[in-house]
């Protein structure tokens, strides 16, 4: 049996045993999966199946649907399953047990969520009373007021925006409240040789719960470990972007709590730079980015002025694929006439008809989608091919190909060792 779920009651099929890592840390290896009937009708995507592919029972995640298959991954698998056909489908998986004691999914998630809200309103009052400006990019606050419930999944992390001259204040509230900074850099030298901070991260266990909360001194969507990347972007625009983002923040109560969140033409553009930042990939993406226009569609977006506002700021060489590939997927109510009045390079049309091609739904290793990130930036950079190529003078970014190449080859000789191995063991 490959990764999936050996069949434990084949009359009844009410219980599985789960092998393998593919849906790790939820499910390891032993958990037993308890399942409930399902109809493909009912499915909706969020939701844990079992299904049969090629003879092997597998349960993992829905990640989009169609009139006619499912897609599905594993949360902790790169690369998506075969398209799941109907009749594929044996049930959803309702509860588990772990360590002899039985969860309920539902429950697990609620637990999550309940955490990050509890942590979220520490952090609002706190930054409240030191009159810290700050507005919430993406995570729980975003997706309770879009979507109306908690997602049905384990998340990572939540992301907010504040000033620049914040960020000791920012950092001292979050040790106050037992978090610690984390250190994502590639080594000490690449540490020492970054030339700007965009984004600080910090972290805490609350009741067993990993919490995570990204800060960011600047709408981030270049590549937070290189600095700054004046000669890709224009740095004057970054910097208006993230005034005006704060400046026109909204506050919305939900439920009953109060958040600061972007204004609606700004929450649009962020969300479409997240999955850009991301190289187009991510269904949990595109589908927040469905709802938000769908929520907002009617009453609130005027077509013409967010593509004269992505114009203004040069990004519609990163956006159109995002839109493009979101209308494709998802039918987003995405008017024409902002197709025609964004402007977008011929490298950035080509690049969303073979992302059409290739999908959107397989996920990248981290060295793998850096390098990639890194090349969509230079492929679709608004400046002067002379200009771009400077970026190569800076020492950092020769230090940081330089570094990626030793992984790589690193890499390389790992596998070719254990190639080998296996075959003088075999």
């Amino acid at each position: 049996m490959k990764e999936g779920v050996v069949l434990k009651q084949l009359f009844r099929r009410t219980t599985f045993k789960f092998n393998g890592q593919s849906m790790s840390p939820l499910f390891v290896n032993g958990t037993e999966l308890v399942l409930e009937p399902a109809t493909f009708k009912s499915i909706q995507t969020g939701e844990i199946l079992l299904f049969k592919q090629n003879g092997d029972y597998i349960a993992h995640r829905a990640l989009y649907k169609t009139k006619r298959y499912l897609i599905c991954k594993g949360d902790n698998n790169l690369r998506t399953d075969a398209k799941v056909k109907p009749t594929q489908v044996i049930a959803r998986i309702d509860k588990f047990k772990k360590d002899g004691k039985l969860f309920r999914l539902s429950e697990l998630y609620l637990l999550q969520s309940s955490i990050y809200l509890s942590e979220t309103i520490k952090l609002v009052k706190a930054f409240q009373k030191g009159k810290v400006k700050h507005l919430f990019l993406k995570g729980l606050p975003l997706h309770l007021r879009y979507h109306k419930r908690i997602p049905w999944r384990i998340y990572y992390d939540c992301d907010l925006l504040i000033a620049k001259q914040d960020l000791s204040q920012v950092a001292h509230i979050f040790k106050a409240l037992g978090y610690q900074k984390v250190n994502r850099y590639l080594s000490k030298t690449h540490e020492k040789m970054k030339n700007k901070e965009s984004e600080i991260n910090f972290y805490k266990r609350e009741r067993g719960v990993p919490v995570f909360f990204d800060i960011h001194l600047e709408i981030v969507f270049l590549m937070t470990q290189l600095g700054d990347l004046d000669p890709l972007y224009p740095k004057h625009y970054l910097e208006e972007l993230n005034r005006q983002y704060l400046e026109s923040r909204k506050e919305y109560l939900i439920g009953k709590n109060r958040f600061f969140l972007l204004s609606t033409h700004h929450q649009i553009i962020y969300l479409a730079l997240h999955i850009f930042h991301h190289n187009f990939r991510g269904a949990f993406r595109y589908e927040t980015l469905d709802q938000v226009i769908r929520n907002l569609n009617k009453k609130s977006i005027s077509w013409s002025a967010l593509a004269a506002e992505i114009n203004q700021y040069q990004l519609g060489n990163y956006l159109f694929p995002v839109f493009s590939l979101c209308q494709k997927y998802y039918h987003t109510p995405i008017s024409n006439t902002f197709f025609r009045l964004t402007k977008q390079s011929r490298s950035s049309r080509q690049l969303a008809q073979a992302l059409q091609k290739t999908g959107i739904f397989n996920e990248e290793s981290r060295l793998g989608a850096g390098m990639r990130r890194f090349y969509y930036l230079f492929l679709l950079s608004p400046n002067s091919i002379g200009k771009k190529l400077t970026i190569f003078l800076r020492p950092i970014i020769i230090y940081s190909l330089f570094w990626f190449l030793l992984k790589r080859i690193k890499t390389f000789f790992e596998s070719l060792t254990l190639f080998f191995k296996n075959i003088f063991v075999n």
